[in-house]
């Protein structure tokens, strides 16, 4: 598990973040999880990922979009499971 922290503002974003690396683990990703089984706290970084579905998807999300150099270069919430 990794922590995700903010530098400029000096916060932690997620304390538990699991890594989505593999063919089979990007593709599924959170879906059919329920908004119970990912609480406050935990992230998914999905590498390499250019842009995301959300099929499937039972609970709205935050996406930040990362350079090369780990830094947030897009924010983007999600609202509406199922887009």
């Amino acid at each position: 598990m990794l922590h995700i922290a903010n530098y400029s503002k000096r916060t932690i974003v997620a304390e538990n973040a699991a890594v989505a690396s593999s063919p089979w683990s990007r593709f599924r990703g959170l879906m059919l999880r329920s908004a119970e089984s990912f609480q406050d706290g935990q992230a998914l970084v999905i590498d390499p990922c250019t842009s995301i579905r959300m099929f499937f998807m039972r609970f709205p999300i935050d996406v930040l979009y990362l350079s090369r150099e780990n830094e947030v270069v897009r924010v983007q919430r999600v609202s509406s499971p199922g887009a």
